[in-house]
């Protein structure tokens, strides 16, 4: 055993994917405001890793989801779901298609969990994202659900 730097090569996967983006208003309202964006969006992304398989008829670990104050493509919010295998199987195409009814389940999953501010069956452990992460999170679905 020992100790060093690591060099590997980077893993490309050409795939097939779905986003859903939020206006770059948003960032700037939000910090205004003193709500933090980011943990909002990865609880809506934790959210739509519950919802998905119940609508896209999956496992969890045929897609993934990331999520990004500022995008690296377009600079704005963002959360991206994405096939998990080379040259994807459709997920993104079926997630894409059912987008308004799987935040709306998010909506709803967040409404009935009896936490008071996340837990692994919502939007995460409150320890890693924070004591108003659960409001953050119901405040964005909210906005993008209008």
């Amino acid at each position: 055993i020992g100790f060093g730097p690591v060099t590997l090569p980077q893993l490309e996967v050409q795939t097939e994917a779905t986003w859903l983006v939020l206006p770059e208003t948003i960032a700037a309202e939000w910090k205004e405001r003193g709500l933090d964006l980011g943990v909002a969006l990865k609880g809506v992304g934790e959210l739509l890793r519950h919802t998905v398989p119940l609508f896209v008829l999956c496992d969890r670990r045929d897609f993934s989801v990331a999520s990004m104050v500022r995008s690296r493509f377009d600079k704005r919010p963002a959360i991206y779901l994405w096939d998990r295998y080379p040259g994807g199987i459709g997920l993104a195409r079926r997630i894409h298609s059912q987008a308004a009814m799987l935040l709306q389940a998010a909506m709803e999953m967040l409404d009935d969990c009896p936490c008071t501010g996340g837990c692994p069956s919502c939007i995460g452990p409150q320890m890693e994202m924070g004591s108003k992460a659960k409001e953050a999170t119901r405040e964005l679905l909210r906005a993008i659900t209008r």
